[in-house]
C-alpha cells in the first residue's frame, strides 16, 4: 500500500524536486498501466486520476474525476526510456525529475492545493515545467488516504507544432494568426498556439497569442530547438557498458554534474522500491562519471543487496537532479563454467585467438584490461619483462569483436631494436624501457579525451622509473614521459603496482605507485592533462629502514620467487597500493599492502592538496602480503578489503569486513588456506551473475591446480573455494605454471566476465627463456 502522508514540498517552481513520492509513482504507474490493460481497478480506496491529454508544446489538460473528498491533482514528468518519441528526429528531455501541484491559476507549484472535484472539472496545466515533446503523468491525491494511481502518460507537443501532428508547416502558423483573431476551432486551441510568455520565452506561457508565438512557430518550422532549457538540467545521457554487472565500473555521460561536493553528488539506482547508493567516483567532472555499481546498501540496517529487474540510475549533484535512465543487470543462463579459448600443446599456444602465437611466449609479469583504440571492445596489453635477455616485446592485443584478438609489438627496447612494427612511436629525445622488468601498468585516461593512457611502473629502467605513454586517438601510443615526470631518477625502490582515481577530486585522474623495498607509496596529482605534480609520498608508519642489499640483489640477480624468500620481518616493502572510500565520506583513501603482513590504512584529510592519515593497520598471519582490493563484499553498502600472500608454505587471502557502525573500521575474517603456493594478484567480479561479488587469484606454484583460486560468494561475505578440488575441474586445459596475474575481461560483450591468466615468475617451459611461458584465455559459459 501506498504512504497515506502527503509530503509538503518547499523546492521552488522552477525545479521541484523527485523524491519519494514520484519514486512511488514509478511503481504505481508500471502496475496500473497493466491493470488498466486488464480493465482491473488498482485500489478502491485511492482517488481515480484526472483525465491526462497533451494540450500543446506548453500544456497539458487535466479532467478531474469523481472523488468523495477534496482532492488535489498532482503532475510528474516520466522517464523518457519509457516510450520512444513519437516524432522522428526529436530528443526525449529529461523531465522526469518534475513533481508539482496543479494551483488554481494551472501553474505547478510545491504544496497541495484542496478542492473538490467538481471545482478542479477541466484545467489546462502550464509552467516553466511543461516543455515540449516530453512525457508527463498525473494523479489525484487524497488528504487522507495519500496519492491515487497515475493511469496514462501523455507527451507534449513538439516544438512549434499546434495541431499535435508532428510537423510544423504552414497549418500550424494559421493556427496562430487565427487564434491571434479569436478563432479557434478543432485542433488549433489557444492552449496550442500560445507558445511562450511575451517577456520571457522561458517561463510559464500567459495565455495570450500574439506575434511572438508567430515568431516562435516559425522558428520551430526552421528546426530550431526549444530554446530553454530543460527542467531536469543536468542531464544524463548515456550509461556504459550496455550490459551491467555489480561492482562494474560505470561510465556516465550527460551535462550539467558540475564538480564533486562530497554530501550532495551521489550516483543512486532505483529498484522500484529501494534506493541503492554507489561508492564514491572514480573520476566526476560536468559531462563524464566513472563509478561502481553498487552491489547493495544498508536498508533499515539490514543489508540488502541489488534487485535483478528493471533499475534505473541517476546522479544527484549540488544543482539538482538529472533524469532517471533505466539499466538491467545481466542474468545467468547456466552454471558456472569456463572454456579455453587459447591451446597449449608441447607448452606452446598452438591457437590464433591472442594473435601470433609467437607472441605469446614471454615473461609476463602483468596483464591489463582496457580499451585501447576506442572501439567500445575490450583490449589486453602484456606487460612483459626480462625482454632484451629474452628476446620478447611487451604485447597489445586489440580486441578484432569476432572472437579474436591482432597481436602488435608494443614499443622498442632501445633505439637499436629492429623489431615491429611496433604500437608505440619513441622521439628524439623519448624514454626507453631497455630491459626494465615491467610490474604493473595502468590504462588511465589522464587527458580527458575518452582514450586511456599507459602508465607503467619499472624496475631497472635505464632512464625512468615511471612512464607515461599517450595515447593518439586510438591509433597508437606516443612516449611523452618527459613531460609527465620531471624527475628522471623517480621515486626510490622498485615502482611496482600503479593504481588511479581522482584523488584531488578536480576532475583529471591521479596515478599512485606502490615502492617494492620501501614502507612507501607515491601519489602523482594530475594538473590539467599535461603533468604530474610533485608526488605525494604516503609511508607505513613503524616499517624499519629497508635493507639496501635486498635492492641491490633483485636489480641485478636473476630474480623470481628466490628474492621474495630472502625477505624477512625487517625489511618494508610496499607491493601493492589500492584506493577505497574507507570512512565514507566521499574522499578516496589509499591502502599500501607490504609484503610483511604491514599492510596500512591512510584517510584522506581532503585537504588541497591531499594528506593521508595513518589509520587501521592490517597484521595478517602470514609471512607474505602480495595483493589487495576493495569492493562490497556482504552486500551493505559499505567498502570491504581483500588481502592475500603467503605463510611462506601455502597461500593466504584475509577479507576485512567494514563496520556498519563506524566504518573506516575493519574487521579481520581468514578464509581458509587454499594450499601450496603464493598469491600474487587478486581480482573482484561478479563471475557466476548471481549479484554478489567473488574472488579470483593469481598463484605462483609450478602446479595446475593451485595456479588460479577462485571464490564463490554466498552474497553476505562468506566465500566457499570452487577450486577446491582443483583448479582444472574448473578451467579445464588450465596449464602448470606459475601465475602473476588473473585479469576478467568480458572480451566477447556477452554480459559475462571472462578470465584472461599470466605469468610465470622464474619458471621457464622447455626451450623457453627465463620466466617464459604460454598465457591463456578462458570463456566462461554463465551466458553462453
Amino acid at each position: 500500500m501506498l504512504s497515506k502522508e502527503v509530503p509538503m514540498f518547499s523546492h521552488p517552481p522552477r525545479r521541484l524536486s523527485y523524491d519519494a513520492i514520484s519514486r512511488r509513482a514509478l511503481i504505481t504507474v508500471a502496475i496500473c498501466l497493466l491493470a488498466m490493460a486488464a480493465s482491473a481497478v488498482c485500489a478502491d480506496d485511492l482517488p481515480p486520476p484526472p483525465q491526462i491529454e497533451a494540450a500543446g508544446a506548453r500544456y497539458l489538460k487535466l479532467v478531474a474525476q469523481p472523488w468523495s473528498q477534496p482532492i488535489a491533482l498532482q503532475v510528474l514528468g516520466f522517464p523518457c526510456s519509457f516510450f520512444t518519441s513519437p516524432c522522428p528526429g526529436v530528443d526525449c528531455p529529461a523531465v522526469d525529475c518534475v513533481i508539482g501541484y496543479v494551483q488554481p491559476d494551472g501553474l505547478l507549484g510545491p504544496s497541495p492545493i484542496f478542492r473538490p472535484w467538481e471545482e478542479w472539472g477541466t484545467v489546462f496545466v502550464r509552467g516553466a515545467e511543461i516543455v515540449p515533446d516530453a512525457s508527463y503523468t498525473a494523479r489525484a491525491v487524497d488528504p487522507i488516504q495519500g496519492p491515487g494511481p497515475a493511469l496514462a502518460v501523455v507527451k507534449t507537443y513538439r516544438w512549434g507544432d499546434t495541431d499535435g501532428d508532428c510537423d510544423v508547416d504552414m497549418a500550424d502558423l494559421n493556427c496562430i494568426l487565427d487564434a491571434f483573431a479569436g478563432n479557434v476551432s478543432g485542433a488549433c486551441t489557444l492552449q496550442s498556439a500560445d507558445l511562450r510568455q511575451t517577456a520571457d520565452p522561458c517561463e510559464p506561457p500567459d495565455q495570450l497569442v500574439n506575434i511572438f508565438d508567430l515568431l516562435a512557430a516559425l522558428d520551430g518550422f526552421a528546426g530550431a530547438p526549444f530554446p530553454c532549457p530543460f527542467p531536469c538540467s543536468p542531464r544524463l545521457t548515456a550509461i556504459s557498458p550496455a550490459i551491467q554487472r555489480v561492482h562494474d565500473l560505470l561510465t556516465l555521460r550527460g551535462e550539467g554534474f558540475g564538480s564533486f561536493v562530497a554530501g550532495s553528488s551521489r550516483v543512486v539506482v532505483f529498484d522500484g522500491t529501494t534506493t541503492f547508493e554507489a561508492g564514491t567516483p572514480e573520476v566526476w567532472r560536468d559531462d563524464f562519471i566513472q563509478v561502481r555499481m553498487p552491489v547493495g546498501d544498508l536498508i533499515g540496517g539490514s543489508p540488502t543487496p541489488l534487485s535483478d529487474g528493471q533499475l534505473f540510475l541517476k546522479v544527484e549533484t549540488a544543482g539538482g537532479p538529472t533524469n532517471f535512465l533505466s539499466l538491467r543487470l545481466a542474468q545467468p543462463q547456466s552454471a558456472l563454467a569456463f572454456r579455453e579459448l587459447t591451446q597449449i600443446v608441447g607448452d606452446r599456444d598452438v591457437s590464433q585467438v591472442l594473435g601470433s602465437p609467437s607472441f605469446n611466449l614471454a615473461r609476463t609479469k602483468d596483464g591489463e584490461v582496457g580499451d585501447v583504440d576506442g572501439d567500445g571492445r575490450p583490449d589486453l596489453i602484456d606487460n612483459n619483462s626480462n625482454n632484451r635477455r629474452n628476446s620478447t616485446h611487451g604485447v597489445v592485443r586489440l580486441n578484432q569483436g569476432d572472437g579474436t584478438f591482432a597481436a602488435i609489438e608494443l614499443e622498442p627496447i632501445d633505439a637499436f631494436d629492429m623489431g615491429g612494427p611496433f604500437f608505440t612511436t619513441i622521439r628524439a629525445g623519448g624514454t626507453f624501457i631497455g630491459d626494465a622488468v615491467t610490474y604493473d601498468s595502468d590504462l588511465v585516461d589522464l587527458t580527458n579525451d575518452g582514450l586511456p593512457e599507459l602508465v607503467q611502473a619499472l624496475a631497472g629502467a635505464p632512464t625512468h622509473k615511471i612512464r607515461v605513454l599517450f595515447n593518439l586517438r586510438g591509433s597508437g601510443f606516443v612516449d611523452l614521459t618527459r613531460s609527465w615526470i620531471t624527475s628522471p631518477q623517480g621515486p626510490p625502490g622498485f615502482p611496482d603496482d600503479v593504481a588511479h582515481t581522482d584523488v584531488d577530486q578536480d576532475g583529471f585522474v591521479d596515478v599512485a605507485v606502490g615502492l617494492r623495498f620501501t614502507s612507501s607509496a607515491q601519489i602523482l596529482r594530475n594538473q590539467g592533462g599535461s603533468t604530474f605534480a610533485a608526488p605525494i609520498t604516503v609511508s607505513i608508519t613503524d616499517d624499519p629502514a629497508p635493507d639496501p642489499t635486498i635492492e641491490a640483489q633483485a636489480r641485478h640477480g636473476a630474480v623470481g620467487d628466490a628474492i621474495q624468500q630472502r625477505l624477512t620481518a625487517s625489511n618494508p616493502s610496499v607491493h601493492d597500493v589500492f584506493f577505497v572510500d574507507a570512512d565514507v565520506d566521499g574522499l578516496p583513501d589509499v591502502v599500501l599492502v607490504d609484503e610483511n603482513s604491514r599492510s596500512q590504512l591512510f584517510l584522506n584529510d581532503g585537504a588541497m592538496p591531499p594528506s593521508f592519515v595513518p589509520r587501521q593497520k592490517f597484521r595478517g598471519s602470514g609471512f607474505l602480503s602480495f595483493a589487495g582490493e576493495a569492493a562490497d563484499l556482504n552486500a551493505d553498502g559499505l567498502p570491504d578489503l581483500a588481502i592475500v600472500g603467503s605463510t611462506g608454505v601455502a597461500g593466504l587471502a584475509d577479507l576485512y569486513l567494514n563496520d556498519a557502525s563506524n566504518p573506516g573500521i575493519f574487521t579481520r575474517v581468514a578464509l581458509p588456506s587454499p594450499g601450496p603456493g603464493l598469491l600474487y594478484d587478486l581480482e573482484f567480479g561478479d563471475l557466476d551473475l548471481d549479484g554478489d561479488i567473488d574472488m579470483i587469484a593469481a598463484s605462483i606454484v609450478r602446479n595446475a591446480e593451485q595456479a588460479i583460486v577462485i571464490w564463490l560468494n554466498d552474497g553476505g561475505g562468506g566465500f566457499t573455494e570452487l577450486t577446491a578440488g582443483g583448479a582444472s575441474t574448473v578451467l579445464p586445459g588450465l596449464a602448470p605454471y606459475e601465475r602473476l596475474s588473473a585479469d576478467l575481461i568480458d572480451f566477447d560483450l556477452d554480459g559475462d566476465l571472462d578470465l584472461y591468466v599470466t605469468g610465470a615468475d622464474g619458471q621457464s617451459v622447455q626451450g623457453g627463456g627465463f620466466g617464459m611461458v604460454p598465457n591463456q584465455l578462458f570463456e566462461n559459459l554463465v551466458i553462453p
